[in-house]
């Protein structure tokens, strides 16, 4: 599923930059609370996302934000996708501590692509998964490779999924621009804020 959503984006419209360094990400930022999102399914974040990005609604039932920027000099294109699922079961906070897993965080992963690595982090004193995935595909105009740092966090009865990835047809400069841009997106996920909790 995941696969579609970023083929999709990949070739749409953004806001474009071309010479953004990461600390000037990480200094102009913006939040979202999800507590008036109808696809968040009640549950309350504080989201961090650059405020230059174009933001548009999710294009499937459990996508509640997309957010979006192109880097038209090497045809590279960059987007966070923020997912909220419903869980049939409630879990608390040893459980979901004991999910993340390396296996199981590579069985995620194939889902969307090759596993680089992955490891079990803390947002907002919530245990969380953190991987690296590499995917290749081919679409009409070539090759595609995105490299892309996903986040796994299962809060209660809600599975929270925010993709980040960079993208193009050139898969050296895919990996060049991820590598520059990755450490920014960790931060902002860290930024985090799991409200609900709190209320």
């Amino acid at each position: 599923m995941y696969r579609v959503i970023f083929l999709i984006l990949l070739f749409s419209p953004f806001y474009s930059f071309c010479q953004v360094k990461p600390s000037q990400l990480l200094d102009n930022y913006c939040s979202l609370n999800t507590d008036t999102l109808v696809k968040a399914k009640g549950l309350n974040l504080k989201f961090f996302y650059p405020c230059d990005w174009e933001i548009s609604e999710g294009q499937r039932p459990n996508v509640v934000k997309t957010f979006s920027y192109v880097i038209p000099k090497d045809t590279m294109s960059a987007n966070i996708t923020f997912t909220v699922k419903n869980l049939h079961t409630k879990s608390n906070k040893s459980q979901a501590d004991r999910l993340y897993t390396i296996e199981y965080l590579k069985e995620v992963a194939e889902d969307l692509g090759k596993y680089i690595n992955g490891r079990k982090v803390v947002v907002d004193g919530w245990p969380a998964g953190e991987t690296e995935i590499e995917l290749t595909r081919e679409v009409a105009a070539g090759k595609m490779t995105m490299y892309m740092v996903n986040y796994l966090l299962v809060y209660e009865d809600k599975t929270i999924s925010v993709i980040y990835g960079i993208g193009g047809l050139n898969p050296q400069k895919a990996k060049e621009y991820f590598d520059k841009y990755k450490l920014v997106f960790k931060a902002y996920f860290f930024k985090t804020v799991i409200l609900s909790q709190y209320s």
